[in-house]
């Protein structure tokens, strides 16, 4: 595969403060949660759409903070709770945007199986 490089990172936050609370992790989330954190990753081709870079990242962005409001979980951080068990502390810090480019084509990266490749 080609190279990759980060063009920007940032904290993307609810649009508007959200339910400031702790949520416990079922006993599946908990066994990922030692593994490894979520991540989601997604793929554009370059120039996919009609509008410019700029402007398309922007309404990612944007689109995310819309759907922190809902998801507000995923705009929190990990902690131990009293009982030893890790929490979410829905408090709004925000999820990280990365995007990157990456030279290769679309197609040479998901002829690889693993989720840590990509």
């Amino acid at each position: 595969m080609g190279s990759v490089s980060t063009v920007s990172s940032s904290t993307v936050c609810p649009a508007n403060p959200t339910q400031e609370k702790h949520c416990s992790l079922s006993p599946f989330d908990l066994q990922l949660a030692e593994a490894n954190y979520i991540q989601y990753v997604l793929f554009f081709q370059h120039g996919f759409a009609n509008n410019s870079h700029e402007v398309t990242i922007e309404r990612l962005k944007w689109s995310l903070e819309k759907v922190l409001l809902h998801f507000y979980p995923f705009a929190g951080r990990l902690v131990d709770s009293p009982d030893g068990f890790l929490n979410i502390k829905c408090n709004d810090e925000g999820s990280q945007f990365t995007e990157v480019i990456v030279d290769a084509a679309l197609d040479q990266i998901l002829l690889h199986k693993s989720p840590r490749y990509i």
